[in-house]
């Protein structure tokens, strides 16, 4: 059975290879899903986390200890907003989850000639509505699937499209180990103007590995995943979360293959079903930084 589950994690693999020609755009659909995975650097294929990781695995959804909603925001680079609202419920063997994410870019100047004032001030919107499924297939294999419909616009030109992301999780059976893959963002959109906007096909894979330390609900966990994306070079991500009591979660990354950025760091806090965590990822070149905060709340323990 063990040997039929990997095979499963490698059809999700190839099944995006087709996609690695030319550059993608949608900007939101390349940001890290959530504080805690953007802490550590976008690692965390393999990882069941909090509901925000549907979007980066939503096989994981299943691996998840309960229902949940989550709220995010993100101020990102040059006064770049970004919104995230997740809700799951999950139960034993399966999942559901939507969610919605924005981003917003303010204070764009238009102009048709060089002039030394601009012709009025607009604004770019990035919308995706998302629906996610998931079930654990047997004992150690969770296996997800998530429609989105993706929503451009720029000034008066907007354009639509439909996307899917597929990923699993597997229970290795070594202590703690645990092993992930996703594809994500294939499809496409309508045209903007006079151009289809190219949407950037993900290919994830990673390992986490958790150990108990003393003292009680208390571990450490270490994360380390592979990004290709298309257009792109590979990137390695990777990230360390040590928890104590349960309680403060301290979170540390470090991202190999862009020019322009490599550690993040974050901390969380849980009491009881809340929880609220903070991402800080700086930017070289005086491009500027990321900041995420997010709250979560538990609904109840699966079944």
């Amino acid at each position: 059975m063990a040997c039929r589950s990997w095979t499963w994690l490698v059809l999700l693999g190839v099944a995006a290879c087709p996609a690695w020609a030319g550059g993608g755009g949608l900007v939101l659909l390349r940001m890290a899903p959530g504080a805690r995975m953007a802490a550590m650097a976008g690692a965390g294929v393999a990882a069941a986390g909090d509901a925000a990781s549907v979007s980066g695995n939503p096989g994981a959804l299943a691996a998840q200890g309960g229902s949940q909603v989550y709220l995010a925001h993100n101020e990102w680079l040059q006064g770049i907003d970004h919104d995230l609202v997740v809700a799951t419920l999950v139960t034993k063997h399966q999942a559901w989850a939507g969610s919605v994410a924005h981003l917003a870019v303010g204070d764009i100047e238009l102009r048709t000639m060089p002039t030394a004032e601009p012709l009025a001030v607009v604004s770019a919107h990035e919308v995706v509505f998302a629906l996610s499924y998931a079930r654990r297939w047997h004992e150690r294999l969770y296996l997800g699937i998530t429609g989105k419909y993706l929503y451009d616009k720029i000034y008066l030109d907007t354009a639509g499209g439909v996307a899917v992301d597929v990923g699993g999780l597997y229970q290795t059976g070594w202590p703690g180990v645990t092993c992930g893959v996703a594809v994500r963002n294939l499809g496409g959109t309508g045209r903007l103007r006079e151009e289809r906007v190219a949407l950037p096909y993900q290919l994830q894979g990673g390992v986490a590995w958790t150990i108990s330390v003393a003292p009680r609900q208390s571990h450490l966990s270490v994360l380390s995943d592979v990004l290709l994306e298309r257009g792109e070079s590979a990137r390695l991500l990777l990230g360390t979360e040590g928890v104590l009591y349960g309680m403060v979660a301290l979170r540390l990354g470090y991202a190999i293959g862009y020019d322009s950025r490599g550690l993040s760091a974050g901390i969380g806090i849980r009491s009881g079903r809340y929880g609220v965590d903070y991402s800080y990822t700086p930017f070289q070149d005086g491009i500027g930084t990321a900041q995420q905060l997010s709250l979560s709340v538990g609904l109840h323990r699966s079944n």
